[in-house]
């Protein structure tokens, strides 16, 4: 993906509607949960580059849009792990943790300016993303049917 490529969406989605309320930044990849040593360096940097660059590029090229009016409201998703340390980790939690760093600049930075940011983490779940946690790190089947329902 490039980031004009993105500039494009925000232009097209301004031409259309004229403003844009609401922006939810979902980008997601985990690398396995190896130690840092053992992480293919490529697989490591794609966190970064999907986990945050992704958030970081789509919020830069939509803000501008948001804030000419309008409700205002970033959602970026983060994660449970941005929160602690799990051996084999760091690739994906530290990338969750900038994620939620961003959210609480974008706040300091246009929280004035009517913008309201929100960095949540929908849990455990057994998504395709979440399998590729280690196995004590899912919640189970059980939590989402008595939860969820």
């Amino acid at each position: 993906m490039k980031y004009e490529d993105i500039e494009g969406a925000a232009r097209e989605v301004e031409k259309e509607f004229g403003r844009l309320d609401i922006l939810i930044n979902n980008a997601g990849y985990l690398s396995p949960f190896e130690t840092i040593l053992d992480t293919p360096k490529e697989d490591y940097w794609r966190n970064y580059e999907i986990n945050m660059r992704g958030v970081y590029w789509v919020t830069k090229a939509f803000l501008p849009l948001m804030l000419k009016g309008g409700e205002k409201t970033i959602v970026n998703l983060s994660s449970r792990g941005a929160m602690g340390l799990r051996h084999g980790g760091s690739g994906y939690q530290v990338t969750k943790m900038a994620v939620t760093k961003f959210t609480e600049y974008l706040m300091v930075e246009y929280g004035e300016q009517g913008l309201l940011a929100f960095s949540v983490h929908p849990c455990g779940a057994l998504t395709e993303l979440g399998t590729g946690m280690p196995k004590n790190f899912h919640a189970s089947e059980s939590f989402f049917i008595q939860y969820v329902k």
